[in-house]
């Protein structure tokens, strides 16, 4: 039952993280004034690279767990992100 409660937490988790990405990375902005278009990129970059690292992870370790394959799940999770501001 709480492996089950875990998995949906992880699950709302990972639908919600996206919006709440955007959020954080919002203030580095290139349209807000200071801000360059270099730095923003560099920490989109590194937090898409983070959040890729983070759902391989889980994917492998929980691979088995999911009853379709998660092939598509992981590329439409970080397009997702990219394009959210």
């Amino acid at each position: 039952m709480a492996k089950q409660i875990l998995r949906t937490l992880l699950v709302f988790f990972l639908i919600f993280f996206p919006f709440l990405t955007g959020n954080l990375i919002a203030k580095f902005t290139p349209y807000k004034e200071g801000n360059s278009m270099t730095s923003y990129v560099l920490i989109l970059t590194l937090v898409t690279l983070a959040i890729g690292l983070i759902l391989f992870l889980i994917i492998r370790r929980y691979g088995q767990s999911f009853n379709t394959p998660v092939s598509g799940g992981p590329p439409s999770f970080l397009s997702v992100l990219s394009l959210w501001e």
